[in-house]
């Protein structure tokens, strides 16, 4: 989630195999053990190195598209999720479960910064993550994990750190205001009246945003700051090989004796790695609230 593209690394032995490789060819990647496989990457080929006895191949994933589009769009009286929805079908990124988010009066998508930008930059105000899946879905979603794995001290950990940074108390942000001051259905200049929402209670965050024109929207978006802000108990753990583990899915520690280890965390990185010296290892990044 922290990264806009997934991207995948392989080096091939068998190099006549693969001769015909190009340049933006479709891959897919599935790990496992035996004969049951889960596909854990889809994506394109970005970059093709050759040497004697070895190809290797840099894939990144569909996410790719909103890091090179640039547009110039306005969207009027639309909320977050409809706005990704027209992104997806302009650049051709597969829509997945894209939820409502926050509703906007006016939202400018500039070609001064990439796409992605801007799409995050939404999920941002509506509180929600936005990633891709391994079957190259683009999801835009509040965390509300349907998958929840349980890994346990002794079974499933290889090694495991925590860490936990001071949160945030509060935050306030600040929109444009209508000039009629009575929602956020009109256009404005100048005005003296202020929009201003605010969450928790604080010294904490202050943000300005020019697309926000009324409090409850102020308030809404000041809500999923904080609660962002808020999530500064990460974990790092490295565990054998486990591909059914995806991005928005929950994760719980057993068996572990250090309080800030326990609970429930929300998975922000999967990196998988398959050799022959350390064999099939994933390790899982992940977040919660405090």
């Amino acid at each position: 989630m922290d990264t806009p593209a997934d991207s995948v690394e392989v080096v091939l032995r068998d190099v006549k195999s693969v001769s015909k490789v190009k340049i933006d060819d479709p891959v897919t990647i599935s790990l496992g053990f035996g004969s049951k496989q889960t596909q854990v990457f889809s994506g394109i080929v970005d970059a093709i190195q050759a040497s004697i006895s070895s190809l290797r191949l840099l894939g990144l994933s569909q996410m790719v598209k909103l890091m090179k589009l640039r547009l110039n769009q306005t969207y009027l009286k639309q909320n977050a999720g409809d706005i990704v929805k027209d992104v997806c079908n302009k650049t051709g990124v597969s829509a997945g479960d894209i939820q409502d988010g926050v509703a906007l009066p006016s939202f400018y998508i500039s070609h001064d910064v990439p796409t992605y930008d801007c799409v995050r930059a939404l999920a941002e105000r509506s509180g929600y993550d936005v990633y891709l899946t391994p079957k190259n879905k683009l999801n835009f979603k509040e965390y509300n994990p349907t998958t929840i794995h349980n890994l346990a001290y002794g079974k499933d950990v290889l090694h495991v750190e925590a860490a936990h940074l001071s949160p945030a108390k509060g935050a306030r942000v600040f929109g444009e205001s209508p000039s009629s001051m009575k929602g956020s259905d009109t256009a404005h200049w100048l005005t003296k009246d202020e929009v201003e929402g605010s969450a928790g209670s604080g010294p904490g965050l202050l943000l300005s945003d020019p697309a926000i024109r009324d409090k409850a929207t102020a308030d809404a978006v000041a809500r999923s700051k904080l609660a962002q802000a808020r999530q500064t108990l990460c974990a790092s753990i490295v565990s054998y090989g486990k591909p059914e583990v995806k991005l928005g899915d929950s994760v719980n520690l057993d068996g572990f004796s250090n309080k800030l280890l326990k609970g429930g965390f929300k998975v922000r990185t999967v990196e998988h790695s398959f050799d022959k010296t350390s064999g099939f290892k994933t390790r899982i990044v992940c977040s919660k609230g405090t």
